[in-house]
């Protein structure tokens, strides 16, 4: 599809942003694809570039967790950004800046002395964010499920309203379709397709005319990326994508403890995929169509990380590894739907009015 052959939506407040079509996980894959190929900047250039525009020493930044990312002993983090999700990395930088500035637990931007939150750097951008207090959750840490949800619900609230993307209230059939058909793909590559292809057809039209809410959601909730510090917690590392708000919920049950850890990690129970669910229904209370939708938006997201996890199991070459569970994923994917039915029984919803 070419710019002139797009057709451009209307958000409720009027606002214009693209159409979920446009701004799709196939979109996303496209410019991670890209900007791969887009040499990062040396450590070096990095350095000159923070002591030019924020006045950061040299010899204060080295290397952190990923090429990306460097640490700026006594100031926080230097991030290089690039595209995602229909959205420019100088727009990524001014939504964490507005979280930020709304209240919500994520890093606070440092500008440039000019004032700028971000600069270019060859084809990329460089921002400077300060340090959050506090770790990683982990295995340790399931009694902060509840909180989560909570935080997800404040964040949710904000990105619903980003000005560069705003949210849209969409029927799930297009984002059903597009899950799904890569899904499949990606399952077919591994020969295990036929999963995939019977849970699809337990998919209906009253499945595919639910209207929620779309909008960016954070796309990389695993337990490292939610810090707790104390009674409060804070979000970082945001992956966004542009999806059913309650999208991430969907991704959790194995994300979250398995996302980082491919050989101790284990997936979320209903019970405490609930305790999410109840908090960011506190802090972002959920329409009836989005209770109603729920069982279906849980189990396509089923499908899609059992084909990402297959996936991960060849890349990381931990098939041998017994507590990773594929066979359970295929195993339960037939019945996903009851298993967010069930979750939603557990977590009680009463909708409210949108």
């Amino acid at each position: 599809m070419v710019a002139s052959e797009m057709k451009v939506d209307k958000s409720a407040s009027g606002a214009t942003c693209l159409p979920y079509k446009i701004a799709s996980r196939c979109d996303y894959h496209f410019i991670l694809k890209s900007t791969a190929l887009v040499e990062l900047p040396s450590q070096e250039a990095v350095a000159d570039a923070l002591s030019r525009h924020w006045g950061i020493a040299s010899e204060a930044v080295s290397p952190w967790k990923s090429p990306r990312i460097f640490r700026i002993e006594g100031c926080g983090i230097a991030r290089i950004g690039f595209p995602r999700t229909g959205l420019t990395s100088v727009q990524l930088v001014e939504l964490v800046n507005e979280l930020h500035a709304a209240g919500c637990p994520v890093p606070a931007i440092v500008p440039t002395s000019d004032g700028d939150l971000s600069i270019a750097l060859g084809q990329k951008t460089l921002s400077v964010e300060q340090e959050l207090p506090g770790d990683g959750c982990s295995s340790a840490d399931l009694d902060v499920l509840f909180e989560v949800g909570r935080t997800l619900g404040k964040l949710y609230s904000v990105m619903y309203e980003f000005e560069h993307m705003p949210g849209q209230i969409l029927p799930l059939g297009d984002w059903i379709d597009l899950t799904l058909r890569k899904a499949e793909t990606w399952a077919a590559e591994r020969h295990h397709d036929e999963y995939v292809r019977a849970f699809r057809s337990q998919i209906r039209n009253d499945h595919r005319n639910f209207r929620v809410r779309f909008g960016l959601v954070h796309g990389d909730l695993r337990a490292p990326n939610v810090l707790k510090h104390g009674q409060s917690l804070g979000l970082i590392d945001f992956n966004c994508k542009y999806d059913p708000q309650l999208s991430d919920i969907g991704k959790i049950r194995n994300k979250w403890l398995m996302g980082s850890d491919k050989r101790h990690g284990r997936p979320l129970t209903p019970l405490e995929i609930a305790d999410v669910l109840k908090g960011y229904h506190q802090t972002h209370p959920l329409t009836k169509n989005e209770v109603d939708s729920f069982p279906v938006i849980w189990a396509v997201n089923q499908a899609w990380r059992l084909a990402q996890d297959l996936r991960i199991l060849e890349k990381h070459d931990v098939g041998a590894v017994t507590n990773w569970p594929i066979s359970e994923q295929m195993r339960d994917l037939p019945q996903a739907i009851e298993m967010g039915e069930e979750i939603l029984q557990i977590a009680s919803i009463d909708p409210i009015e949108f």
